[in-house]
């Protein structure tokens, strides 16, 4: 891109470090890196951004691999090659880059389909902003941006609770307002079932994929979230449940507040069937056990706040969260290629073609797009 000065260059730098670029700067940012006009500019920005975090902490040269708990460092570490500090690129990419964006895919975004108590179905992400339906005595409302609020005009008699089902699709993304003022946030490959209005001394919810909870407290009205062989309950609450089938274990993440987490089903195993998590305490549960183990809160709710973060996490876990939110299935030639371990942060409102770019310059991955298939070549 001839003609852009060093000043402009340097903000879209910035700016990406800072996770504020726009669309626009994105696609300048990716087109100039592909064409290998930033590379001094971001060796630059690298020394300096490292020998910041060096004074600051005074991290010894054997600890280095630990920048990753910068997000500045950690996101152009993972654009020029993690574990590698000389800032060369290993190999040559562009031609791949040039094959991948033939069949490129653009990002997720917000979109769901809604089904109501009777069994009618709602595309969210072709209906207008507005009054979608009536369900008894609650509105349900979109409001853009992809949100979904449900709104109880007055105390309901009905003798039956009327329940709606919305399901995120992978490459989707959805967030609703409960009757009670719980809000949620859906991932890709995701569903919840909910009551449109809740009733006596419980609200329950059920949820298979992932959600982020912020939960509206009432003591005497517990909220309580149910995933295969796990019910969680709140106590005031911010937390995050990743509940995938594909996935080992369930994970429940506490951002503020307490939840008790429970196993649910028969189990003649009484040994850890209940505990309170306290923030920054995650949860795994795999079978009838409840491990629990203290984590980054940040890397565990990036993809709410529009990001992946991965933390010295293996390539086949974060190829899960990728073909999650670009609907793509992923091939790998070599099983041990799941192994491998990388770190760093990427947006997630970038292409594929762009994000596999991006993994590229590791040296430790190489992919090539077929169809709507990702191949993770063997090495």
């Amino acid at each position: 891109m001839p003609g852009l000065n060093e000043n402009y260059k340097k903000k879209l730098i910035n700016r990406y470090v800072a996770g504020e670029a726009t669309e626009d700067e994105l696609l300048a940012f990716f087109g100039l890196l592909t064409t290998n006009d930033l590379d001094l500019l971001i060796e630059e920005h690298m020394s300096l951004e490292i020998g910041s975090i060096l004074q600051e902490k005074q991290i010894t040269k054997n600890h280095k691999k630990n920048l990753w708990k910068y997000p500045a460092a950690a996101a152009i570490l993972l654009l020029l090659g993690w574990g590698s500090f000389n800032l060369f690129y290993k190999t040559p990419v562009k031609q791949q880059i040039a094959k991948n964006q033939r069949y490129d895919v653009r990002p997720g975004g917000n979109k769901a389909i809604l089904t109501l108590a009777d069994g009618k179905k709602i595309i969210l992400n072709g209906a207008q902003n507005g009054k979608l339906a009536d369900q008894g005595n609650v509105i349900i409302n979109k409001t853009g941006n992809g949100q979904l609020v449900y709104h109880a005009e007055a105390t309901s008699n009905a003798q039956t609770t009327a329940y709606n089902f919305i399901e995120v699709p992978p490459g989707g993304q959805y967030k609703l307002t409960l009757s009670d003022g719980t809000r949620v946030w859906l991932n890709a490959a995701s569903t919840l079932r909910y009551p449109t209005s809740f009733s006596g001394n419980e609200r329950k919810v059920e949820l298979t994929g992932e959600g982020y909870f912020e939960v509206v407290h009432h003591s005497k009205s517990p909220f309580r979230v149910v995933t295969k062989g796990q019910i969680v309950e709140d106590i005031g609450t911010h937390f995050n449940i990743n509940a995938y089938f594909d996935e080992q274990s369930i994970k429940t993440t506490l951002v503020e507040g307490a939840v008790k987490v429970s196993t649910s089903g028969a189990s003649s195993d009484s040994e850890h069937k209940a505990t309170i998590l306290k923030p920054g305490q995650q949860s795994s549960l795999k079978g009838s056990r409840i491990e629990i183990r203290t984590v980054d809160i940040e890397n565990m709710i990036a993809w709410k706040n529009g990001q992946f973060n991965f933390n010295n996490d293996n390539l086949g876990n974060i190829m899960r969260q990728i073909s999650r939110w670009y609907d793509m299935e992923v091939v790998f030639e070599n099983e041990k290629s799941k192994e491998k371990i990388l770190s760093g942060i990427i947006t997630r409102s970038v292409s594929i073609s762009e994000l596999l770019h991006m993994l590229e310059r590791t040296g430790e991955v190489k992919a090539k797009i077929n169809d709507h298939k990702i191949i993770i070549l063997d090495l």
